[in-house]
């Protein structure tokens, strides 16, 4: 699993992983939402470049992909990923979007 720690270096400005799997996400329901990155990525608010290569990251959290603004490439490929998060819209300096090789539907 992507280690917490990550997430505690704000000053990060490119995130690669590549064939990692993740933790289930928990709604605060208390359903599975599916295994996805942590909500915590939020911190990471220098984040340029997020890119999940053959992972288990079927889920993005939308409140905190919608809250890296600062991201230009989001990278997604061959994840399972089944939805995007309505909050790609509020990435406005987003330059790439690659999604290969996901569940969208």
């Amino acid at each position: 699993y992507l280690p917490l720690d990550v997430f505690c270096l704000t000053n990060l400005q490119v995130l690669r992983v590549v064939g990692t799997p993740f933790a289930p996400h928990y709604e605060f329901d208390g359903l599975t939402k599916g295994t996805g990155l942590s909500p915590l990525v939020a911190r990471l608010n220098r984040l340029r470049t997020l890119s999940l290569v053959n992972t288990t990251a079927s889920y993005l959290p939308p409140q905190a992909i919608g809250s890296l603004t600062n991201l230009t490439v989001l990278q997604v490929d061959g994840c399972g990923l089944r939805e995007l998060p309505s909050t790609l819209a509020s990435l406005t300096n987003l330059q790439e979007l690659k999604l290969s090789k996901n569940s969208l539907s």
